[in-house]
């Protein structure tokens, strides 16, 4: 959820990362009781004032941001009650139901706003719409939507899918950096299906890179962020014992955890029997052993990225996506600190 002021400039406390699906009006007050907020019921209780002398006042936050978009959901409901949370999703992503705000296209999820600002007047006409059986559009999705290569990885896959009604083809794809590429693995007539993105070190400087693959559709375009780092190190380091950690997506408790340590270069886990479910896979080593991972100056790292973590499915039986771990660099010590504020319940020794 972000959040943004009357002139739909992202307000400077709302969350930038790579969960935000979309942007509606939080307010960006300057001092107590500026307008630029949003009028809502207040309760206070303040310098001892009674709790039941309610009021309306001026505030600001994601929870002011949050009812919008849960009223629009209402709405919607309202003129088609039947409206599913895929359905509401499918039109996000679709772009039908916001504004562009980072001027990258309806269609294109960015970090600051998500799909865009909501847009109640879209909603409504795009329920009504499904209430008279019309079909959802058909909708580009390309998972994991970042990769992270480290320095050991060289290719990794991604998969492109219709999340929506109808039918599209891939038309085209590109990388925006020499070093990078992308090919088919296994597709259908429609292009749709398991592709291959690799990097090339050879010749490339100690460095950390970023580049972008694009995949182009009939029906818009969807890109996969890649970073990729050349070390002049010894690539398979010893970072100590590391503990990889499933993690609960609504609560943020460890469901499970395995250790490891190193053996020609990587680090294998096995972990205990898992309820069937979505879930955050982490890892990362506490050298200060205080009880939490991803402090600074410790590894860390996540399916699929750091900086983009994806929820994975976890059936009868799953064998996860190899991913790296590092010191923090400066470049992932946001999620970092987030996830070391998650305490591993009595999981450690």
């Amino acid at each position: 959820m972000s959040a943004v002021d009357r002139f739909g400039q992202r307000a400077n406390y709302s969350n930038v990362n790579a969960t935000v699906d979309v942007a509606a009006p939080g307010g960006a007050q300057q001092f107590e009781g500026d307008s630029n907020g949003v009028y809502s019921s207040h309760a206070s209780d303040v310098g001892g004032a009674p709790i039941d002398q309610n009021t309306y006042d001026f505030l600001q936050g994601t929870s002011m941001a949050a009812p919008h978009v849960a009223g629009v959901v209402a709405l919607m409901k309202s003129v088609y009650p039947a409206l599913t949370p895929q359905q509401f999703d499918t039109l996000l992503a679709s772009g039908a139901i916001t504004t562009d705000l980072e001027g990258d296209g309806p269609t294109q999820r960015d970090d600051h706003f998500g799909y865009g600002l909501i847009d109640a007047s879209k909603a409504v006409g795009e329920a009504r719409r499904l209430a008279t059986q019309q079909t959802l559009p058909p909708v580009p999705q390309v998972l994991p939507s970042a990769l992270d290569f480290g320095s050991n990885f060289d290719t990794r896959n991604v998969v492109v899918s219709n999340i929506g009604e109808g039918s599209f083809t891939v038309t085209g794809r590109s990388s925006t950096e020499p070093w990078l590429s992308v090919s088919p693995v296994s597709v259908n007539a429609q292009g749709l299906g398991t592709y291959a993105i690799s990097v090339n070190r050879s010749g490339l400087q100690a460095a950390n890179y970023d580049g972008q693959v694009n995949f182009v559709t009939s029906v818009g375009t969807r890109s996969v962020a890649v970073a990729m780092r050349v070390t002049s190190a010894p690539a398979n380091g010893d970072v100590s014992t590391v503990y990889l950690l499933v993690i609960d997506s609504q609560t943020w408790q460890v469901i499970a955890q395995a250790t490891s340590n190193i053996n020609a270069g990587q680090y294998a886990f096995n972990l205990p029997p898992i309820l069937q479910g979505s879930y955050y896979v982490l890892a990362g080593t506490d050298i200060d052993n205080d009880g939490f991972i991803c402090d600074a100056g410790e590894a860390c790292g996540a399916l699929f990225t750091l900086t983009d973590p994806s929820l994975v499915r976890f059936d009868v039986s799953r064998t996860l996506d190899p991913f790296s771990v590092s010191p923090d660099l400066g470049t992932v010590s946001g999620l970092g600190a987030s996830a070391a504020a998650k305490r591993r319940q009595n999981d450690k020794p």
